[in-house]
This record gives structure tokens, sequence and C-alpha cells, in this order.
């Protein structure tokens, strides 16, 4: 729901107006409005994170383990041409802890995690579908990007929307006000940008998931400073 807050300092004496107060300075006039609307854009781009671990007792043979799990999921994702980062492996020890006895290391883990960047939606439905198939640790859904194209269509009629509002709520204090010729002196605008990615849960490759694109909220907030004079 888009909301309008509003303080006002004018040439008048002092009287509440719409939740505002209305003061006497000089001769200067002063109208002071701030505006809060939102809008969501579809998002346009998909970010996955894939994470791969296995367990050995022995160090090497946890790497080995670790690169016979990720073959095949390198394989695939080459054959669907996918935008893969990934980092360099990492191996760590497990340890096993008991009771007024040092720590025993019992088993090693190798982890690694790749990203898949740069999806659109159909090529993040099959990733999401058919990743699960390699057996991973873990994979979900990171991130989520509107074009930068759509955000700056999105953000002028935000803008727009903004300003009407503002205006409007100035012209009604004006009015009651007994003032003319409104003009803008100033005027400030801070856009935000939320992700609101559907976090999905790992599935198989014959169920139909995520049938529903995400989105990625923008909130325009702004500020503008009116001046009106007395009618004569």
């Amino acid at each position: 729901m888009n909301q309008l807050l509003v303080t006002a300092l004018i040439s008048l004496p002092l009287f509440a107006l719409g939740g505002c107060d209305i003061q006497h300075s000089g001769s200067e006039t002063l109208i002071k409005t701030q505006a809060r609307v939102t809008a969501d854009v579809q998002a346009s781009a998909y970010e996955v994170d894939v994470a791969f671990k296995a367990e050995e007792s022995e160090q090497a043979l946890a790497m080995a383990s670790l690169t016979k799990a990720i073959q095949p999921f390198e394989a695939w994702i080459d054959e669907e041409r996918l935008s893969l980062k990934g980092g360099s492996a990492q191996l760590s020890g497990i340890y096993q802890y008991n009771p007024n006895e040092k720590r025993k290391l019992v088993a090693y883990e190798a982890m690694q995690r790749f990203t898949l960047t740069d999806l659109d939606f159909a090529q993040y439905q099959k990733v999401m579908g058919k990743v699960p198939e390699f057996k991973p640790h873990n994979i979900q859904l990171q991130a989520v990007v509107a074009s930068e194209s759509e955000k700056a269509e999105v953000k002028t009629r935000l803008i727009q929307s903004a300003f009407a509002q503002a205006k409007q709520k100035a012209m009604a204090m004006l009015e009651t006000a007994g003032l003319c010729e409104l003009s803008v002196i100033e005027m400030t605008e801070h856009m935000q940008d939320h992700a609101n990615p559907r976090m999905m849960r790992m599935a198989m490759a014959e169920e139909a998931v995520h049938g529903a694109e995400s989105k990625q909220t923008l909130t325009l907030n702004m500020q503008v400073n009116w001046q009106a004079s007395p009618c004569h």
C-alpha cells in the first residue's frame, strides 16, 4: 500500500491540517511532503548455489570421492552450456570428542561449492529439477535479479506516482490555507531494491516444480519541498 507522510511550515497562524502543523514563520511559506511508493519487477536472472561433500577415512580418498561425485554434474552443465562458477575444493578433518580425552581425528571431509549464474526462468526450473539427481549435499536459490532496463522503466513510473501524490497533498494544504502559486524548490528521491526469491526445495526431475517466477521489489522514497505565496 502506498503511503504518504507530510509535514508543512507556512506563514499562517498555527492550526492542524490533515495531521500536519502549519506555522507562521515570517513572510516565507514552505510546504514539505514525503512520499513512499513500491512496485514489483519480475526477475530476469537467477543464481543457484550447489554444494557437494564427501567423507572418507583418508584425505586422498575424500578428494577422490568428491571428484567422482561432481564429474557427472559438471558434464551435464557443459552439455546444457550453463554459466558456472566454482571455488576450490576444501578439505577438513572430522574430530571425535570424548570427556577427559584429547580430540581424535576420525575422518576427512572434502567439499566444493558451485554457483550457477545468469539463469533465465526456464533454465532455473531445469536446474532445480535435474541437479538433485546428482546427489549434491545442498542446492538452493541464492539470488534473483531484475534487468536494469526493466528497473529503470519501473523507477520512472514510481517517480511519477510519488510526485503526483506529493503534489495532491500539497495542493490540498495550499487551498485550505488560502495560498497560491505553488512551486517546487527542491526534490530528492532514494531508491531501494529488495530481492524476493522464492526459496525452493530439492525436487526430482519428474515433478512439476517452481511454476511461479520470483520478483524484485523496488521502493522509492521522495521528498518534495514547495514554496507558496499568499493570494492577491
